[in-house]
């Protein structure tokens, strides 16, 4: 018996904001039942990559992130008023050059969320509420 593919986030913006060529290419895999199929046994060690993943994203974007130095309104204007996704948020600010040493972590979903996530804090704002999410 064959399981359906499933694809999970709650990037609201999947389903009506500025997806990234990344965001197509895994709907388009996830509609067509492709994907990569997880066994019980390995999920100790995915959750153990995300989370070391999750450590060093926040890490680089709150280098990014300086107090006035004004990326939150950056980021703010491309999630909340242009409709970005994580990942698109994520691949537009990986092309700049950062002076805190931003590594280029292109399209990842991961740390497009914790830019916004980070940017909504020094705000005064939440990233899981509108108009962030």
């Amino acid at each position: 018996m064959s399981v359906p593919a499933t694809f999970v986030t709650n990037d609201s913006r999947m389903s009506h904001g500025k997806l990234h060529d990344d965001d197509l290419r895994v709907l388009a895999e996830a509609g067509r039942g492709e994907g990569r199929v997880v066994k019980p046994e390995e999920l100790a060690t995915l959750a153990e990559a995300a989370a070391s993943t999750w450590r060093a994203a926040q890490a680089d974007a709150a280098r990014v992130l300086t107090p006035g130095g004004g990326m939150a309104q950056i980021i703010r204007r491309l999630r909340c008023e242009e409709g970005y996704t994580w990942r698109a948020v994520a691949a537009a600010v990986s092309r700049v050059d950062h002076p805190s040493g931003l590594k280029s972590w292109g399209s990842n979903q991961l740390l497009g969320k914790a830019l916004c996530e980070a940017a909504a804090a020094e705000l005064g704002e939440d990233a899981d509420a509108a108009p962030w999410n």
